[in-house]
Formats: C-alpha cells, structure tokens, sequence
C-alpha cells in the first residue's frame, strides 16, 4: 500500500463532515494527531464523518521511521566498577490471554507523588486481558504504584553529535632494522684538471729555399676568345670593310662561361656620340686595341652588336685569347645660357617704293606641335577638323634616333576611310627611336578606285606608335596645312 500525505483533514459543518474523498494508503492530520485510511478500505467519499468520530475507516498513524539524531552529550568521568551481583532464577512465564477489545479512553488523574521501589517479584502468569472501557475525563494522578512489567519498545531518537576526539596514545616500540639495500650506480666521472702552462717557443728554424716563379696571370678585364666572323659563345667579332673595321659583336656570354649580358649592354647607355672605348688586350705579349663605339647596341640574340672605329692599335687576330675592358664618354652636357644681344645698327636710308605686285591666292597657317616620350613603348595622336585636305608630317631626331612620316590625304566623313598616300621610315643603325605603328585609316592605290572599309571609327585622328630607347623623355614634332 502507497502512503501518501494529503496534508490536514479537509471538511466543514456540524457534526464535521468531509469535503473530498480519501482512498487507501491517504495520511491526515487531524487536531494534532496524524490518521491513515485503513488498508482494507477503498475509499472514503465526501460527507463521511471525521477520522475521531470514524474509527472503522481511519486508524491513528504510528510511522517506523527513526527519529533525528541529538547532539552528542560531554563524556562523564568513569567510575569505579562495582562488584558483579549473582545471577538471579528466571521464574516461569505464564501463558497469555486473549486479547479484550479497547475501550473508551478515560479522562486522565492528577499526577500523584512518587512511592518508593518496591522489591521486584517474581513474575506471575499473565491473567486474560479484559475489555476496554469508555475513556474518562483525566484525575489527577495518584502515587506511583510498583513497578510493573516491561512494554515494548518505543522509536529509536535521534542520533547525538560526536564528541570530542581523544588524545594521541603513546608511541610504540621501534621495529628491528630491514636488511640492507643492493649497491647504487656509479656516479658520472667527474670535470677534467686545467691545462698546464705552455712551455717556452722554440728557437726559429733556417730560412727555406726560393720557390720557382708561378704562371703570369691572365689581363684584367674579361676573357674572350677573338673570331673574323658572328661570334659563338666566348669570343668577340670584328667586322672589316676595305680594310676599316665598322663593327664589333660580342658575345653575351665570356670565355669562362658567365653571362655578362648586363655589362655588354651598359656600354651603349652615355647620351654622347662616342659612347666611351673598348679596349682589347692580348692575354699574351703587348697587343691590344682600342676602338671606338659609335652606335646604340643592336641586341642580336647571342650577341650584342656596336658600330665601331678602330682608334689604335690593331684588332687581335682570329684564334687570340684576349681580355676586354671598357671606359665610358660622359653624358652630353646641358646648353649654356644665350649671350647678350649686340648692339642695333644704324637704320638704313629708304629705299624707292616698288610697283605693287598681283595679289596671291590666300594661304593657311600650318598647325604644329609635339607629344614628350617616356622611355619605352608610346602611343600618340592629333586630330583634324574633317572633310578638308591636308598634308601632314611627323618627324623626331635625335642623337642615334630619327623617325620621319609624311602623307597626303583627303577626310569626308569620320566613320569612313580617308583616301590618299603616307610615308614612314626610322634609322635602324641607331635604334634610339623606333616608329612600330602608322595610321591605319589611310587607304588608296594610284590609278584605282578603292572600296575597302578599315574597321576604324574617328577617321579623322591619326595615331602612331614610336618605342623610346634612349632611356630618357625625348620629344617628337608633328604638323599638318590644310590645302583645301
């Protein structure tokens, strides 16, 4: 049977009747005292009496539960032990009755004092018990009468806390020695001692004899090999015509095998027109040459490639180890300021008036200007007004670098060709200024008619395409005239 605390009786009224219904196993309390719902009842329904007044379904609610432990009291001091009495004989038990049924419970007496212990007598047959009466109203209590027989037990109370712990009892004797342990490792070997003092230097020994005179050495300056034709790797070209030498290839990599690209090119880079002199000495003897380097390089694959003029000396001949060097020319230098003017001269007298000549046809003022170009590759324009005739020019010139072009044309409409003739040409020996691209909407072939159709818009915006290796800004002029 399941227990369960339903808290206080719920119910109202006179005589008091309940307010819900309880089942088996239902725990109440009622004025102080805890009822259970018999266990042989199911259920007690609304209406039913209280639990005082209905005995045959509620039953006073004893729980076997141990009770909270109480707190440990102090330890009393022992006394002395007192001698052992003898034994006592059991007397014989008697039989037990049958049990009455309980009365009511009667009113309790007032409290009387307290009668000595009588001597305990020896146990009787216990008589049959006889039936309850109705409980009376409480007296007062009388003397306490002999001490009767033992009831059972009661709940067991709470536990008492722990006393305090006892002091330390004495130390015992010591147990006999163990038997010796096995022998330790050996320890690490211990730092070496200091090095002694150096003994004093010994006398000097005899002077050895003269060793033999080494190879001379190569020239300074780097390896090559000397060729009459284009150089292979390792050797240096020279190119002669009626007997002047025009042209000198050297090869980009050295007799030992290092590229010295880098250095080759380097001899190009002053702005004068001597760039500086290679000079060329056998690795052997007194030979040697120096010659002149006129030109940009040409970059040949290989090889590099510069136009030359021996200064003096003779060029080595095909087969010559020889060693090359190089001295540079300075920049060109800036222009100096203008001088002052000179003075005017006297005026002239006057001379007669001519006769007045024709008038001439009305001319038109050519446009001009120029485009400044960055080191390397540069795309440039100008435009003209469309539907006239023009002849229109572009040239640049400078030190190792001319490009010139000139054309002849007629514009209609800027979505459609432009028809007439353009000229373009640079020199190749000094590469300072090369022309890669000319217009491409110019189109026309003497004595025909031409129906092509350029996939260019803005006919009338003639653009070029000029590569500055000179490596500095140059600048490059254009113009046009309109004759129509």
């Amino acid at each position: 049977m399941a227990i369960v605390f339903s808290g206080g009786w719920n119910g109202a009224g006179f005589p008091e009747i309940s307010s819900q219904t309880y089942y088996s196993g239902d725990v109440v309390l009622y004025d102080t005292i805890t009822y259970i719902v018999q266990n042989n009842v199911t259920s007690i329904p609304i209406g039913s009496p209280s639990p005082p007044n209905d005995m045959s379904n509620w039953d006073v609610f004893v729980p076997s539960v141990s009770g909270t432990s109480g707190t440990s009291g102090t330890s009393g001091t022992s006394g002395t032990s007192g001698e052992s009495g003898t034994s006592g004989s059991s007397g014989t038990s008697g039989t037990s009755g049958n049990n009455g049924t309980s009365g009511v419970n009667g009113t309790s007496g007032t409290s009387g004092t307290s009668g000595l212990s009588g001597t305990s007598g020896t146990t009787g047959s216990s008589g049959t018990s006889g039936s309850s009466g109705t409980s009376g109203s409480s007296g007062t209590s009388g003397s306490s009468g002999a001490a009767g027989t033992s009831g059972s037990s009661g709940t067991s109370g709470s536990s008492g806390s722990s006393g305090a712990s006892g002091s330390s009892g004495s130390s015992g004797i010591s147990g006999s020695s163990g038997t010796s342990g096995s022998s330790g490792a050996s320890g690490s070997s211990g730092t070496s001692g200091t090095s002694g003092a150096t003994g004093p230097t010994g006398a000097t020994g005899p002077t050895g004899l003269t060793g033999s005179t080494g190879p001379t050495g190569n020239k300074g300056g780097i390896l090559y090999n000397s060729t009459g034709t284009t150089p292979p790797s390792g050797y240096i070209g020279y190119l002669v015509s009626d007997g002047d030498l025009y042209q000198v290839n050297i090869s980009k990599t050295s007799a030992g095998g290092a590229d010295v690209t880098a250095y080759i090119q380097s001899f190009g880079y002053s702005t004068s027109l001597t760039h500086g002199y290679l000079i060329v000495q056998g690795n052997t003897g007194s030979n040697f040459a120096v010659i002149a380097l006129t030109e940009a390089y040409t970059d040949m694959g290989t090889y590099i490639s510069y136009m030359a003029t021996l200064i003096s000396g003779a060029i080595p001949v095909t087969g010559t180890i020889c060693s090359i060097s190089f001295s540079q020319t300075g920049n060109i230098g800036s222009s100096g300021t203008s001088g002052t003017s000179g003075t005017s001269g006297v005026n002239g007298t006057s001379g007669t008036t001519g006769t007045s000549g024709t008038s001439g046809l009305s001319g038109n003022v050519p446009v001009t200007g120029s485009w400044t170009l960055s080191t390397g590759a540069n795309t440039v324009s100008f435009t003209v007004t469309a539907g006239q005739s023009y002849v229109m020019w572009v040239n640049g010139n400078i030190p190792d670098g001319i490009i010139n072009w000139n054309a002849t044309v007629t514009l209609s409409n800027t979505n459609v060709p432009v028809i007439g003739v353009q000229y373009g040409w640079y020199y190749t020996a000094g590469g300072k200024l090369v022309l890669t691209s000319i217009p491409s909407q110019i189109i026309g072939t003497p004595g025909s008619i031409s129906t092509s159709s350029p996939a260019v818009s803005n006919t009338n915006t003639f653009s070029f395409g000029i590569t500055n290796n000179s490596l500095t800004s140059q600048t490059v002029y254009y113009g046009y005239i309109r004759v129509s």
